[in-house]
């Protein structure tokens, strides 16, 4: 099993879950994320967060990536995985399984074809979280 630590930087998301749980993932507060290209405050603190993972050898997550600039700034930080509108916009299960599991085509959206990978660990362009 494997487990995340949500909406880091939060209230409920501290320090003081990282010291005495184990866990495999941090999830970067989406709030950080998201305006990582317009202040570089957010920009420091993401920086901070994902120095911090690494050291205690958890991979990281960038929540509410919702457009290409801060995607391309979440891959400069080599933030593991990213999710977000900006990657897929949510959609009814029936049009989620033709899009991505059944092999849709090229017009699907990103990551049509995805092919049988399990939702939510898609490498490349799929559905719900992307690699950095």
């Amino acid at each position: 099993m494997r487990l995340a630590v949500d909406d880091f930087g939060t209230g409920f998301g501290s320090f003081l879950y990282l010291k005495h749980m184990l866990f495999d993932y941090v999830k970067i507060y989406g709030q950080f994320v998201t305006t990582m290209d317009t202040s570089s405050t957010d920009c420091t603190i993401v920086r901070s967060i994902v120095g911090l993972a690494g050291q205690l050898h958890m991979q990281v997550v960038a929540e509410h990536v919702e457009s290409e600039t801060v995607m391309e700034m979440v891959r400069a930080e080599d933030i593991h995985l990213a999710q977000g509108f900006g990657i897929v916009r949510p959609c009814p299960e029936g049009e989620f399984v033709v899009r991505y599991l059944a092999g849709g085509g090229a017009d699907a959206g990103p990551g049509a074809g995805a092919g049988g990978r399990e939702p939510g660990s898609v490498v490349g362009d799929g559905p719900g979280v992307r690699r950095g």
